[in-house]
C-alpha cells in the first residue's frame, strides 16, 4: 500500500523531472569521473531544490519526503550518475539523518537548515584502518574528563564527503577517565574542531566523485551538547542509520540497473548484421534482458514494500534491508557486466558510461557491509530466531510457502549440529586452517562461536590474540619433473 499523499507526489513528480532535465543540460558524468570531484555548481543547485534535505521536515528548510518518494528520486539519481546518487544517499542518511534524529536542541535546530540548503555537508565516520566496518573492531576512544566532555582519540577510513564536510557523525568506543571501557558513543564533531585531522583523499576505483578521506582524531575534545542518543549507547545510532542507508542503496541500485537495461536494449534493438538478424533477437541477448528485467523488478518491488512500512509506521525485519543491500549490489554488478558484454567493444570503451558504471557498482558489494559478512548475518539470524520474519512472510506477504521452507531449512540445518559440512546435502567442504602445530583443528559451526551483545548488535566475540597461520612446508614446491621451484619474495607495493 502506498501512503504517499497526492500532494507529495504532485511535488515528487516535479522534482523528478527537474533531475532528468537538469542531467541532460548541467551533468557530465565522464568528467566527475576524470576528475574525481563532483563540481560545486552541482552541490549548489541540489541544495537549492532540496535534494540535500529530502526527508528533513518542510518546517525546517527540507522537503519533508516519504521513504517511498525519497527512493523514487535516488533511482532517478542512479540513472543519471551514480556517484551523485551515492553522494545524496551519504549526506542524506549518514550525515543528516542521524542529527535529525538523535541530536538534542538546540543543535538540531541549528544544524538541519544548513544540511538541508546544502550549506554544510554531513558525513559519517565509523570505518576504521583495522576494522573495517566491523563494530566490535572499533579502537577509537572517546575518554570521559569531566563536565560532559569526551576526548576523541583515532583514525577513520575510507569516509565519504569527509573533505567537504562541515560536521561529521562520528562512532568510538567509550572510556571513563580511567581508561575503562563503558559501552559506545556517537557525536557530532565539527570539522573546524581543534584536533581534527584531515588525512589524505584515497583514490578509489570506482565512485571518482564522491571525495573520500582518512581523518584523524587528537584530543579532539567533544562537547555534551554534540551526543547523539544516549552516552553509550552510541552503537544503536550508527546501526540506525546503516540500517537505512542500505535501503537507500536498494534504490541506487535499481536506478544503476535501469541505465543498464536502457543502452542494452537500445544498443540490441539497432545491432544487426549478425547471424539472428538484430542482437536484441538472438537467444542469449533475450535471456539476459529478461533476467534482468526481473531482478530489477524485484529489487523495486522490495524497495517499496520496506518503505511502505516505514510510511506506515511499521518496523521491517531487518532481513528485509541486508536482503535489499546484499542482493542489489550482486544484481547491479552482474547487469553491468552483461551491458559491457552485450555491447562488445563499444563497451569496453572507457567513455562509454557502462565503464564507470561498472567500476561504481563493484564497490556496492563491499561499502555497508561485504555481501559475505551480510549473507553470514543473515544466516545467522535466520538460525538463532526467524521468527520476526516468518510472520512478515506468512502475514504481510502471504508467502506461507516460503516461511515454511525456510523453516525447514533452519531445522535441517540444526540437525547437522555443527558437524562437517560435508553431511549437509549440497554444501561445499570449507577449508579449514592447520594449527602451528600440525594437528588439523576442528571444524566450528558459525552459531556454535561465543556471541555478546554490543549496544543491541551481536557480533562474534573477539579472540585472545592475534591469529596464528599454518606454517610453511617444510619443502619448497616440486614441478612434475621433480625440480624445486624457486619461490620469489612478494613485491611491495
Amino acid at each position: 500500500m502506498n501512503y504517499v499523499e497526492p500532494i507529495e507526489q504532485s511535488r515528487c513528480t516535479a522534482l523528478l523531472q527537474w533531475i532528468r532535465d537538469y542531467g541532460s543540460r548541467r551533468v557530465n558524468s565522464l568528467l566527475i569521473d576524470t576528475r574525481r570531484s563532483i563540481p560545486p555548481n552541482i552541490v549548489l543547485d541540489f541544495g537549492n531544490v532540496g535534494l540535500l534535505g529530502l526527508q528533513v521536515p518542510r518546517a525546517e528548510g527540507g522537503l519533508g519526503l516519504s521513504h517511498r518518494s525519497t527512493a523514487k528520486v535516488l533511482e532517478q539519481l542512479a540513472a543519471l550518475d551514480v556517484n551523485l546518487a551515492a553522494f545524496v544517499i551519504v549526506h542524506n542518511f549518514l550525515g543528516v539523518r542521524p542529527v535529525m534524529l538523535s541530536a538534542a536542541e538546540p543543535l538540531r535546530s541549528e544544524l538541519l537548515p544548513q544540511l538541508a540548503a546544502g550549506r554544510v555537508i554531513g558525513g559519517f565516520a565509523l570505518t576504521e584502518p583495522a576494522a573495517g566496518s566491523n563494530p566490535a573492531g572499533i579502537e577509537a576512544t572517546a575518554q570521559k574528563c569531566g563536565d560532559g566532555v569526551l576526548r576523541l582519540n583515532g583514525t577513520k577510513m575510507w569516509i565519504g564527503n569527509v573533505g567537504w564536510a562541515g560536521i561529521v557523525n562520528v562512532v568510538a568506543r567509550l572510556t571513563d577517565e580511567a581508561g575503562k571501557p563503558c559501552g559506545t558513543c556517537a557525536a557530532i564533531v565539527s570539522a573546524d574542531a581543534p584536533g581534527f585531522v584531515m588525512g589524505p583523499e584515497i583514490l578509489t576505483m570506482g565512485m571518482r566523485g564522491m571525495v573520500q578521506n582518512m581523518i584523524r582524531f587528537d584530543d579532539l575534545e567533544i562537547p555534551e551538547s554534540h551526543y547523539l542518543g544516549e552516552l553509550g549507547a552510541g552503537m544503536a545510532v550508527g546501526h540506525a542509520a546503516m540500517m537505512t542507508t542500505r535501503l537507500a542503496l536498494g534504490a541506487l541500485f535499481v536506478g544503476g540497473m535501469k541505465r543498464c537495461l536502457q543502452l542494452m536494449t537500445r544498443y540490441a534493438g539497432r545491432r544487426a548484421g549478425i547471424c539472428s538478424g538484430r542482437l536484441i533477437d538472438n537467444p542469449i541477448s533475450r535471456q539476459r534482458i529478461s533476467e534482468t528485467l526481473a531482478r530489477t523488478a524485484t529489487l523495486e518491488a522490495l524497495v517499496a514494500h520496506i518503505c511502505d512500512l516505514l510510511d506506515a509506521g511499521e518496523t521491517p525485519p531487518e532481513e528485509l534491508l541486508v536482503v535489499a543491500k546484499a542482493s542489489g549490489s550482486e544484481f547491479l554488478w552482474q547487469t553491468a557486466d552483461w551491458a559491457i558484454q552485450m555491447l562488445g567493444g563499444r563497451g569496453f570503451v572507457e567513455t562509454n558510461i557502462l565503464t564507470q558504471i561498472m567500476r561504481d557498482a563493484r564497490v556496492g558489494r563491499i561499502f555497508e557491509g561485504p555481501t559475505e559478512t551480510l549473507m553470514h548475518h543473515l544466516g545467522s539470524r535466520l538460525m538463532l530466531d526467524d521468527a520476526g520474519l516468518r510472520s512478515h512472510l506468512a502475514g504481510a506477504l502471504d508467502a506461507n510457502d516460503i516461511a515454511d521452507r525456510l523453516t525447514a531449512l533452519r531445522d535441517q540445518l540444526k540437525g547437522f549440529g555443527g558437524a562437517s559440512p560435508s553431511r549437509i546435502p549440497g554444501a561445499k567442504p570449507a577449508i579449514f586452517r592447520t594449527p602451528v602445530s600440525g594437528r588439523p583443528s576442528r571444524p566450528q559451526s558459525s552459531w556454535a562461536l561465543r556471541a555478546k551483545r554490543h549496544d543491541g548488535m551481536v557480533s562474534a566475540g573477539r579472540s585472545h590474540g592475534p591469529r596464528r597461520h599454518s606454517s610453511p612446508p617444510s619443502r619448497p614446491p616440486a614441478r612434475p619433473n621433480g625440480t624445486p621451484v624457486t619461490c620469489l619474495p612478494p613485491t611491495k607495493l
